[in-house]
């Protein structure tokens, strides 16, 4: 299973649970360098996550770890997920 498989599952997955999900770069570029791949929200469980989405065996990159240590110290929710089962877990 491919990253982008395994981020499209998270992605229709999630909706179905209620869940608000945008993507976060499209074809042509990413909004920021680092950025998380998903954005989530959930106005019911009032909660917001962001979702890196790696395949197996992928590593995120510096820009991302750096991304991810400033979202964290601003307060913010972001994981690291390697398959729909781990997102699953961070959204219950």
């Amino acid at each position: 299973m491919t990253e982008r498989d395994v981020q499209t599952a998270i992605v229709e997955v999630l909706r179905k649970m209620g869940w608000e999900v945008r993507p976060t770069s499209d074809k042509r570029r990413s909004i920021m360098p680092g950025m998380p791949d998903l954005y989530c929200r959930h106005y019911g469980r009032k909660r917001r996550v962001w979702l890196e989405v790696k395949g197996p065996g992928g590593k995120p990159s510096q820009d991302q770890l750096d991304w991810i240590e400033r979202e964290r110290a601003a307060g913010g929710e972001v994981h690291i997920v390697y398959s729909l089962e781990e997102a699953l877990e961070v959204v219950a």
